[in-house]
C-alpha cells in the first residue's frame, strides 16, 4: 500500500491563500480560465473561506462583516455612529441657524428695497408736482414780462403825451402872453387916441 493519497481519495480540500491562487491551480493556465479535467478532481478552499468545488462552482466564504461582528466592535461602531450623528445634528443646527439668519437678512433687504421703491415713487410724484408748479411759474413770469413790456409801452406813450401837452401848454401860454401884450398895446393906443 502506498503512503501517497490518490487524487480521487484526497480526504480534505486543498487550502490556498486566496481565490486567485485556487483558480490558477484549478485552471489549465489558458486565458479562458476553464477548469481542467485534472483540476476538477480537487476541491480548493481559500483562507477567506471561498470554495471551488470539483464541479468548478465558486462558493462564497466568510464575509468581512461577519468576521468583525463581535459585540465590542458593534459597540464601537454604535459609539462612532452616535458621534457622527451628533456631529451631523450640530451641523444641521448650524445650517438651520445660518439659513434662518440668511432668510432674516433677505427679508430685511427686501423691506429696505420696498421702502426705497416707496421713497422713489414719492420723490417721482413730488418731482412731477414741482415740474407742474415750475411750468405754471414760467407761464406767469412770461405773462408778467409781457404786461411789464405793455406797461412800459403805455408809460412811454403817456410820457410822450405829457411832453406834448406841456409843449402845447407852453405854446398856449406864449400865445396868451402875446395876446395880452397886444391887448395892452391896443388899450394904450386907444387911450392915446382919445387924448388926441
Amino acid at each position: 500500500m502506498s503512503n501517497r493519497w490518490s487524487a480521487n481519495s484526497w480526504p480534505v480540500p486543498v487550502l490556498v491563500e486566496n481565490l486567485e491562487t485556487a483558480l490558477r491551480l484549478a485552471s489549465t493556465g489558458t486565458t479562458g480560465g476553464q477548469l481542467s479535467p485534472k483540476g476538477a478532481r480537487y476541491q480548493f478552499v481559500t483562507l477567506a473561506g471561498e470554495v471551488i468545488t470539483r464541479e468548478g462552482i465558486v462558493q462564497g466564504g466568510i464575509s468581512k462583516e461577519a468576521t468583525g461582528s463581535s459585540v465590542l466592535q458593534r459597540k464601537t461602531q454604535i459609539a462612532d455612529l452616535q458621534v457622527e450623528a451628533q456631529t451631523i445634528r450640530a451641523n444641521l443646527v448650524d445650517l438651520t441657524n445660518r439659513r434662518n439668519d440668511g432668510a432674516n437678512r433677505l427679508e430685511a433687504a427686501q423691506q429696505r428695497l420696498q421702502e426705497a421703491r416707496d421713497d422713489s415713487q414719492t420723490l417721482t410724484l413730488n418731482l412731477s408736482h414741482l415740474r407742474g408748479q415750475l411750468g405754471t411759474i414760467e407761464r406767469d413770469l412770461k405773462e408778467t414780462r409781457r404786461k411789464v413790456e405793455s406797461f412800459g409801452a403805455e408809460r412811454d406813450s403817456i410820457e410822450r403825451k405829457h411832453d406834448e401837452a406841456i409843449a402845447k401848454l407852453s405854446q398856449l401860454e406864449e400865445e396868451a402872453f402875446a395876446a395880452a401884450s397886444q391887448i395892452t398895446d391896443l388899450k394904450r393906443n386907444k387911450a392915446t387916441c382919445r387924448n388926441h
